[in-house]
């Protein structure tokens, strides 16, 4: 029987490979990878319209040969909704019990959620040379796309791959500047997701005013104080402050102290 270690390394490879794929061709890859992985002769992936599975629509399918045995996995769930997924099964086929292949197809479909709500919430917008790695909880590299390689090469040519070559920061922080790279990081049930790209937040995006309120923040000030200390009201700091953090793409005083002072210390 197949080891479920094996398992979890194609998941983990289809969290990664949902980085590089457009939203509507998840599915559809998913059904080519883990039919080339588990030498299937056809992969079908089927979603409901609600709870009636009388409904399905195809999502995605892979077709190489006829089977000689079908699995057949169904299950719905208030996140992720009903699903239909179809294993054809020939001679060379792995050898699995049926709730390993259920718990594969749970796994294709969590990893194609996941990806939709991390595009969705904080990746719509993302350039198109976003790279992205995935940690599992413990913190260990296990994956990452070929964009997310490139970017690491070509920082540091000597990476190789074992670990990241920065440190996190704390999970309050959703994103930092490392080696002229915009790091952003995701922490999600299943493990960690970190997407880098070129970093486009140079300090000149900012007016020299949202700067100086900047700075006030950073030193500790309250509204009233960076107020008094530049001559506006507590009400223009705060709207300059606001319209700091939309640009730098930061969320929180905590991140934003932590991208000055990588700023100040010329690690950005």
């Amino acid at each position: 029987m197949i080891a479920t270690t094996f398992i979890i390394d194609r998941l983990n490879n289809l969290y990664a490979l949902a980085a590089e794929l457009p939203q509507h061709k998840y599915e559809e890859e998913f059904c080519r990878q883990v039919s080339e992985d588990f030498s299937l002769a056809y992969c079908q992936w089927w979603g409901c319209d609600g709870d009636d599975v009388r409904k399905r629509r195809l999502l995605g399918e892979y077709s190489d040969s006829p089977a000689s045995k079908t699995v057949v996995c169904e299950f719905s769930s208030g996140s992720h909704g009903c699903h239909r997924l179809v294993f054809g099964l020939m001679g060379k086929s792995f050898e699995m019990a049926d709730e390993a292949w259920h718990a594969l197809a749970q796994g294709m479909v969590a990893a194609a959620h996941n990806a939709q709500r991390f595009v969705g919430s904080r990746m719509v917008s993302a350039p198109a040379d976003t790279g992205v790695a995935w940690l599992n909880n413990d913190g260990k590299l296990v994956r990452f796309c070929n964009a997310f390689k490139a970017h690491m090469l070509a920082q540091l040519p000597s990476w190789g791959g074992a670990s990241l070559p920065f440190s996190l920061p704390s999970p309050d922080v959703e994103g930092f500047v490392w080696q002229g790279l915009y790091i952003r990081v995701l922490h999600l049930n299943e493990g960690i997701r970190i997407a880098a790209h070129t970093d486009r937040r140079a300090t000149n995006v900012l007016t020299e005013r949202e700067m100086d309120v900047v700075r006030c923040i950073v030193d500790g000030c309250s509204f009233k104080e960076v107020g008094r200390r530049l001559g506006i009201s507590p009400s223009t700091a705060s709207s300059h402050l606001y319209k700091a953090y939309d640009k730098l793409k930061l969320r929180g005083r905590a991140a934003l102290v932590h991208w000055y002072s990588r700023r100040e210390s010329g690690a950005a």
